[in-house]
């Protein structure tokens, strides 16, 4: 490894400082912050609204998914209709007719945790994870969880941050996200 533990742990705690208190302009002009929650879900938000309006078998989908309980689909829907009635326009059919579903209320306000809220988290936390390997020659994972790897070090350094996690969640962050930055990684071919 090059450097110390306390090294790859300070360098790792200012990455995901800067995370905390930088603003990144994401798409769609909207500015938004990696590590809060607000944000992650507001982008994941616009992006499905975006989706929606590209093609009509794109908004069918979403008006299934939010039928089916995907709270960003329904808060994303309900962004369109009051897009659409603020400028006096018509309704695409399918959107109307989930509009006149949540107005008989047949269709609840989903609320609760959604994988969305922490989307631009998990990938501020996979590239702090890949940042380590590469400056520390540091493995992504042990496999007791308790010898030095990356995902260790930066579970560390969100902790220290004020941002704790875990180290089981950083660990399926690069579990499921990983595999395709790993390419990328010196001495990486392999996942570990």
């Amino acid at each position: 490894m090059i450097g110390e533990p306390v090294d790859a742990l300070a360098f790792a705690r200012s990455v995901i400082h800067r995370y905390q208190i930088e603003e990144i302009d994401v798409a769609f002009g909207i500015r938004v912050n990696w590590l809060r929650k607000a944000g992650n879900r507001r982008f994941v938000v616009e992006l499905v609204k975006q989706f929606c309006q590209w093609r009509v078998e794109n908004l069918m989908h979403i008006v299934d998914l939010a039928r089916a309980g995907w709270g960003v689909a329904d808060e994303a829907l309900r962004s369109l209709m009051l897009e659409y009635q603020n400028r006096g326009e018509v309704m695409p059919t399918y959107l109307a007719a989930y509009s006149m579903e949540i107005i008989s209320g047949r269709i609840p306000k989903i609320r609760g945790k959604q994988k969305a809220d922490y989307f631009l988290r998990d990938m501020a936390v996979l590239c702090t994870i890949i940042m380590v390997m590469e400056k520390f020659e540091l493995a992504a994972t042990s496999r007791d969880g308790k010898n030095i790897c990356a995902c260790l070090v930066v579970a560390d350094a969100m902790a220290a941050e004020n941002q704790a996690i875990g180290y089981k969640a950083v660990a399926e962050i690069w579990r499921k996200y990983g595999h395709a930055a790993a390419r990328d990684v010196p001495g990486q071919a392999v996942l570990k």
